[in-house]
């Protein structure tokens, strides 16, 4: 714990600065690729679900929404990464990590109800914090 309030305090050169920040542009990018990908899995998952005579347990659904609604819900997670664009990159990464991690729990959980090992699997709730460093820098520490 020192050492991530010892890095945020640490003034940084310039180089090592943008060396940081070029990594986390990277990075939070990523999370928001496996964010969508996640969520694109619900939707198919919530579509093909649909069919199969479940239902679903979203309370912003509803019961049993049109594929029209499924769509739509899930097409607004595009708009995350523009609505997030004035965070810090690692508020970002950490919203979109704890979204992934949540579709990706519910998709399991999903897979769980379709196979009949769970008849009510919950909701599954977690927070993500992503923190991005540069490594270099910190064991170069005591080396100056």
């Amino acid at each position: 714990m020192a050492l991530v309030f010892a890095l945020l305090l640490e003034p940084a050169s310039p180089e090592i600065a943008f060396r940081m920040e070029a990594k986390e542009s990277a990075a939070h990018w990523q999370s928001y690729r496996r964010m969508l990908m996640a969520a694109n899995d619900d939707r198919e998952q919530t579509l093909d679900f649909q069919l199969l005579g479940f239902y679903e347990r979203n309370p912003i659904l509803g019961r049993h929404p049109s594929e029209l609604m499924i769509n739509l819900y899930f097409a607004a997670d595009l708009l995350i990464p523009a609505i997030l664009s004035p965070l810090p990159d690692w508020v970002k990464s950490s919203i979109a990590d704890t979204i992934a991690l949540n579709e990706e729990m519910m998709v399991r959980a999903n897979d769980e109800v379709f196979l009949g090992r769970n008849r009510n699997p919950g909701w599954p709730i977690c927070l993500v914090i992503t923190v991005h460093t540069d490594w270099d820098r910190v064991f170069a520490w005591g080396r100056e």
